[in-house]
């Protein structure tokens, strides 16, 4: 009888550490949600300034809304490096990080290509429209050949945390 309380009680805890374990990889891959969808704010915000700032050719504010980007880039960087390992987590954490690096130093940079446009005192030239659309048009597109990069970076995260919900036992996020 007592031999059977035990196994039933070790049965229990373990199932109940699962439990935790799971719940707390959840929590894991929520955090990292959190993560791409305040990044995804933050370059929606960006990109509505962007028009702006073409269209008035004042391009001011973008240094404002870049810098707090990579701020919070910086202080997720290292938020993720100091998480734990939970359930398995290290491939969905490194690739969270190779997507932050790859914004920090590719994207970002190109988000500061735009604020030279400010400072360029013939941008309010009339005679200097074909030369400043030109340039713009350049930029532009190398941004977009930049963030099809970014694209990749993310599925991989995405891919991941699913197989992590699969791996730990909690259903998969549907933030696709």
């Amino acid at each position: 009888m007592r031999a059977g309380l035990a196994i039933a009680a070790s049965i229990v805890l373990f199932a109940s550490c699962n439990l935790d374990n799971s719940d707390e990889a959840m929590h894991l891959s929520m955090q990292i949600g959190a993560v791409n969808d305040s990044l995804t704010w933050y370059g929606k915000q960006w990109s509505d300034e962007l028009k702006v700032a073409v269209n008035s050719k004042d391009f001011s504010e973008l240094p404002m809304i870049r810098s707090k980007m990579e701020a919070f880039i910086d202080r997720n960087v290292n938020e993720i490096k100091q998480m734990k390992d939970v359930g398995g987590s290290k491939d969905l954490r490194e690739a969270e990080l190779n997507l932050l690096y790859f914004d920090r130093d590719s994207v970002l940079p190109k988000f500061r290509s735009f604020e030279s446009f400010n400072s360029n005192p013939n941008i309010k030239n009339a005679g200097y429209d074909e030369v400043y659309e030109n340039t713009l048009t350049q930029t532009y597109t190398s941004l977009i050949k930049t963030l099809q990069g970014e694209e990749a970076k993310l599925k991989k995260v995405y891919d991941l945390r699913d197989k992590y919900a699969d791996d730990n036992d909690f259903p998969k996020p549907i933030d696709k």
